[in-house]
């Protein structure tokens, strides 16, 4: 009786081994997919406003450049 007990007890501990293992494994995967997902995101929101301000600044530098020419034939 003491054996089959004994086998019985392994397989349990095996079973509850691989099951935790299952989940940490999981866990892992599901945050490394989010880290993923997050660093994404904000790489292309950074491109984007980078763009967006890039733009916003060459189109306020032009006119500026437009005012001051316009100033400047008012003046002459």
């Amino acid at each position: 009786m003491s054996e089959k007990i004994v086998v019985v007890v392994v397989v349990e501990v095996v079973v509850v081994v691989a099951v935790v293992v299952v989940v940490v494994v999981v866990v892992v995967v599901v945050v490394v997919v989010v880290v993923v997902v997050v660093v994404v995101v904000v790489v292309v929101v950074v491109v984007v406003v980078e763009v967006v301000l890039d733009r916003g600044m060459s189109v306020t530098a032009l006119t500026c450049v437009r005012v001051r020419l316009q100033n400047s034939e008012n003046i002459e």
